[in-house]
């Protein structure tokens, strides 16, 4: 798991539902659930309501943002699952980035810029009523560890 953003007053994690980032004091049973799953349940003053948080990272990138919403770097589990005849596949992974209408992660499987994935973000294996979101793959970049997928969520 890459390092977490650590300001002084605590651990920087991201509401998932609406962006806001936040340090928060974690306890270690907090810190320890953060690393088994990736995320928490957290009050979000914005959300006004108990929400999903996850880690955030330090940008790597510089410049202007291209993107029409906001990007946060952070780390969810993601199910992505591609149904094409030559390319059946279900992988678990974790985001790099996220956003209300996309994300990027690392994946094993050679995709194609415009391939059709379904995703479930944040995944978990224990919550059953997960939906899958529809997406199309915008970018892939070949990478020591595989690939970098950028996608955006279809309605």
């Amino acid at each position: 798991m890459p390092t977490l953003s650590q300001p002084s007053d605590g651990v920087l994690l991201a509401c998932v539902t609406c962006g806001n980032q936040e340090a928060f004091g974690l306890n270690v049973v907090n810190i320890g659930q953060l690393q088994r799953h990736g995320q928490l349940r957290l009050y979000c003053d914005a959300c006004r309501g108990f929400t999903t948080w996850a880690g955030v990272r330090k940008d790597r990138r510089s410049g202007t943002d291209r993107r029409t919403s906001r990007r946060t770097l952070m780390m969810l589990p993601i199910r992505v699952r591609c149904d094409l005849p030559a390319s059946q596949f279900t992988e678990v992974t974790r985001t790099l980035t996220a956003s209300r209408t996309g994300a990027s992660f690392i994946t094993h499987h050679a995709l194609s810029e415009g391939m059709m994935l379904y995703v479930v973000m944040p995944y978990s294996e224990e919550d059953s009523a997960l939906l899958e979101k529809r997406a199309r793959v915008e970018r892939v970049e070949k990478k020591e560890s595989g690939f970098e997928v950028g996608i955006e969520f279809l309605s």
